[in-house]
């Protein structure tokens, strides 16, 4: 009964190191192990055991040996192959009349499926949970690469982002040599572009077998080799609207195609990144809203103000200044009358986009309410420079729009103050720069005018 039962059976001494006395052929399949390798090795099995999970295994034991109740336990174990399954050993011990051990009877069974489908549904959970956290997506998609990576040990998993470009960038590839990946950065999506490039392009899977042949990977043959990178399959990751917006990979280490169980869990990752991705994108596009005024596309009043504190706390350390332009629109309010409020809001766009052309990049140009804008100037070694683009601006605003098929003109009235000390509270500072405006437009309109 022994010899043709269907798993590993085996009887071990009751001594320490519980050398095997007996094992059933049937253990060469389950570890790549001879009976009379493990009856040669009193402690091969005890030694081939995960590290982490030796602690367990002796505990059980020492339990089984003190109550008499069965053992029973679960852990990795690594094949002669160096690959790891999980066994479960049931097992009872015999004793004699004086009650020492005498034996160890025990059945070994290779739950390798089930502990990896175990993993992949608490995995699964996991990320699902993240996303429903908002958590930055680069840790979500390494999380997934990581889980399709313990599910198949010999292979790489990779993410890339899809530009509104049609480029390639790092998502997560927590296995994948640093030196390949800033290689592939910016990979563009086209044809005979590697496996990712390509799915991308195509908007289909593409399973290179053997990265050294294929004229897909051409341009990046060389690359793949140095790495040992020698298949590449490539899903792309399309959303619910059918953009693509991303690429899902596994790299292997041989020349060969995926089987059937990698490719399920290819399917899988590709719908938990896109899901990822998506919701990242609506709360990207949420935050983006909320700080930015949607007719114009410029920071909103709350984005500014929180733009000014910090820039405060910044200039409070450092001795440059900060400037606050307040500019109000002279002849607004006559071409919305006349013309309609969408002539309206157009204006209101074509003057936005003027007077980002008057600031440096790391400035601010923010619509505060209807027809006023404010400007943020950080880093200034003097007022004359806020005053200089101050300038600018009103020259800018008074070239000529068209707008709803008329010519329509107006001018801009611009308050300006400074950071100084006695003048760093935020609200102060704008109510400084609100003032000088209205004295501008007092004093003409068409012009600026600093607060003292």
């Amino acid at each position: 009964m022994i010899v043709t039962a269907a798993q590993p059976v085996y009887l071990s001494s009751g001594d320490p190191d519980y050398p095997i006395i007996y094992i059933s052929p049937r253990i060469t399949e389950v570890t790549g192990f001879t009976p009379d390798e493990f009856r040669a090795i009193p402690a091969l099995w005890f030694r081939r055991i995960h590290p982490d999970d030796k602690p367990l295994v002796a505990a059980e034991a020492a339990r089984t040996d003190a109550t008499g109740e069965p053992f029973k336990v679960e852990f990795r174990f690594q094949r002669k192959d160096g690959r790891w399954v999980w066994l479960e050993n049931n097992a009872i011990m015999l004793r004699d009349q004086g009650g020492k051990p005498l034996y160890w009877h025990g059945l070994l069974t290779d739950i390798t499926e089930r502990k990896r489908s175990e993993m992949l549904l608490s995995g699964q959970l996991r990320i699902l949970e993240r996303i429903a956290q908002q958590a930055p997506l680069s840790e979500v998609l390494e999380q997934l690469c990581r889980l399709v990576e313990e599910q198949a040990p010999d292979l790489l998993a990779s993410v890339l982002l899809l530009d509104q470009e049609g480029r390639l960038h790092h998502g997560a590839a927590p296995s994948l040599p640093p030196d390949y990946v800033a290689a592939i950065e910016g990979l563009p999506a086209g044809p005979n572009q590697g496996s990712c490039g390509t799915a991308a392009y195509l908007r289909e899977p593409v399973v290179v077998t053997d990265t050294a042949v294929d004229p897909r990977w051409a341009a990046y043959r060389d690359l793949a080799q140095v790495y040992g990178l020698r298949a590449c399959w490539s899903v792309p990751v399309v959303a619910s609207t059918g953009e693509v917006l991303a690429t899902f990979a596994l790299y292997a280490q041989e020349p060969r195609g995926p089987e059937e169980r990698e490719w399920r869990l290819i399917e899988l990752a590709t719908q938990l990144a896109g899901l990822a991705i998506e919701r990242w994108r609506e709360q990207e596009q949420l935050r983006y809203q909320a700080g930015h005024d949607l007719l114009t596309g410029l920071p909103n009043r709350a984005l500014f103000l929180d733009r000014l504190e910090h820039a405060l706390a910044r200039a409070a350390r450092d001795p440059r200044r900060v400037a606050v332009l307040f500019i109000d629109l002279d002849g607004f309010k006559q071409v919305n009358d006349l013309l309609g409020h969408q002539a309206g809001d157009e204006l209101l766009v074509q003057v936005a986009r003027r007077l980002e052309t008057t600031v440096r990049a790391g400035d601010t140009v923010a619509r505060f309410a209807g027809d006023e804008f404010t400007v943020l100037l950080e880093d200034l070694q003097s007022l004359e420079d806020a005053v200089v683009v101050a300038e600018r601006m009103i020259r800018v605003i008074e070239e000529p729009f068209v707008v709803a098929g008329r010519v329509v003109g107006v001018s801009a009235s611009i308050g300006i103050a400074d950071s100084h000390p006695g003048l760093t509270d935020p609200g102060a500072l704008l109510l400084a720069a609100d003032q000088a405006l209205y004295a501008a437009k007092r004093a003409g309109k068409a012009r600026y005018m600093v607060a003292m």
